[in-house]
């Protein structure tokens, strides 16, 4: 289980940097001068099954994470909150007897403002170790 909450107040009126904390999963281009945001992530292991497909790939791990995202603009301007939830479903695996670890999968994330869906790769090294 993973928890996540943040706050941020820009007062920069001529250039805006980027923003330090995480804004829910789906959104993009949201600028704002003051944000509120929360996440709750549960992540476990599917399943283990070692199943080598020749020289080509070896798969170690399939696992999944259920998410919830919020997160809350108290502009005097226009107040607006933003929510989405969704799941990953990802496989850790070796490619060509590669030592180094690849992390890959898909995420599907339910904008709830919109009613929308939208479908997300996902893919990660792991140039720090083994397995």
């Amino acid at each position: 289980i993973n928890l996540y909450g943040a706050y941020q107040k820009k007062t920069e009126d001529i250039y805006p940097f980027s923003d330090l904390i995480v804004f829910p999963r789906g959104y993009t281009d949201i600028i704002r001068k003051e944000i509120f945001s929360l996440s709750a992530v549960y992540s476990l292991p599917l399943f283990y099954p070692d199943w080598r497909i020749g020289h080509l790939f070896y798969f170690k791990r399939f696992k999944s994470s259920v998410f919830f995202d919020y997160a809350k603009s108290s502009d005097s301007q226009a107040p607006q909150s933003f929510a989405s939830e969704g799941i990953d479903l990802r496989t850790d695996f070796g490619f060509l007897n590669i030592i180094t670890p690849f992390d890959a999968g898909m995420r599907t994330v339910y904008i709830s403002n919109t009613n929308k869906l939208k479908f997300e790769f996902l893919f990660a090294v792991n140039f720090g170790g083994m397995y």
